[in-house]
């Protein structure tokens, strides 16, 4: 079988409609799991879109061979800067209104989903502590929790909840506040009734839109945890910029929690987040502030170190 490197060189090359054809239809054979990432897939959109032309007649081919699974969300192609040039084809937003069709036909029977990893132990052993771990805008559970799992080694159980909230083809988001919350607690509920875990030791974790929501969910104490990993978060959850954690944190939510903020000094939240985080202090949040430099608006490089510490400083 070929390696994907492979068959990202061989995409980026072949031009004709037959090998384009045969190579999609090669890996849609490849197994169940390829539809949940398809959009992610080399092959897709971004295969072409230096030239116009070929990017809209690929889209098209693609999503006729891969059916109903293949679908780019309209706010993702029309933010895409390298599309640009595209945005006043007939072609381009008939792709737009395709991909919208798409994405409301299969919202209708989207569900939320949850991921829960354990760490290997006896039965005999006492209960574990939980991270409830929250993905990004245009993220999965699957994807997400491979940035988190490191927390086995200590003996934490990860559950990765998965919004029904649909984004794009395989990935998702959590913009509607009420039903987030709602399927966040359900997820919690049913972690708590399927595994043993100690009540004093629950946290909540996220990235960006995830840690905006985890941030909210703890300030408002929805889910009984005694601390917070936030990472590189938004002010708000509601893409209407409505800041609800923050809103939350100045009426006074989340006395008695520790937590840590970690975002990047290139950041376009950075500063504002220092302000934040100094907000936090004076209201009696015990709160670290790991500040990366020179990155921008992503993980940190050693992150499994850096979440090992926040860890020990909630649970000390």
């Amino acid at each position: 079988m070929k390696s994907s490197v492979t068959f990202r060189t061989e995409s980026s090359s072949s031009t004709t409609r037959g090998s384009i054809k045969s190579l999609l239809r090669w890996r849609w054979k490849q197994g169940k799991s390829f539809p949940k990432n398809v959009t992610k897939h080399p092959f897709g959109l971004r295969a072409f879109k230096a030239d116009s032309e070929n990017t809209i007649k690929l889209y098209k081919l693609y999503s006729r061979v891969c059916g109903r699974a293949v679908w780019w969300s309209r706010e993702g192609l029309l933010a895409d800067s390298d599309l640009f040039p595209l945005h006043k084809r007939v072609d381009f937003n008939e792709v737009l209104v395709e991909g919208e069709r798409r994405r409301l036909e299969a919202q209708l029977n989207s569900k939320p989903g949850l991921t829960v990893h354990t760490p290997p132990r006896s039965q005999e052993e006492d209960s574990c502590p939980l991270i409830i771990a929250l993905h990004g805008r245009g993220s999965n559970d699957i994807d997400f929790a491979t940035e988190w799992k490191s927390v086995l080694a200590k003996s934490i159980v990860l559950a990765v909840p998965r919004s029904s909230q649909l984004m794009s083809a395989g990935t998702f988001c959590w913009d509607d506040l009420v039903k987030s919350e709602q399927e966040v607690v359900e997820a919690y509920s049913h972690v708590k009734g399927l595994y043993s875990i100690n009540a004093g030791k629950i946290m909540l974790g996220g990235f960006s839109q995830g840690a905006a929501l985890a941030l909210y969910l703890a300030l408002k104490n929805v889910v009984p945890c005694v601390g917070f990993i936030a990472v590189a978060p938004s002010f708000s959850v509601s893409p209407k910029g409505r800041e609800e954690w923050p809103s939350l944190l100045r009426s006074g939510g989340g006395k008695g929690l520790r937590g840590c903020l970690c975002i990047g000094d290139q950041d376009p939240r950075f500063q504002k987040m220092q302000i934040m985080h100094s907000e936090m202090v004076n209201r009696g949040l015990q709160c670290q502030f790991a500040i990366e430099r020179g990155m921008s608006h992503q993980y940190p490089g050693d992150f499994q170190s850096k979440l090992a510490t926040a860890i020990d400083f909630i649970l000390g």
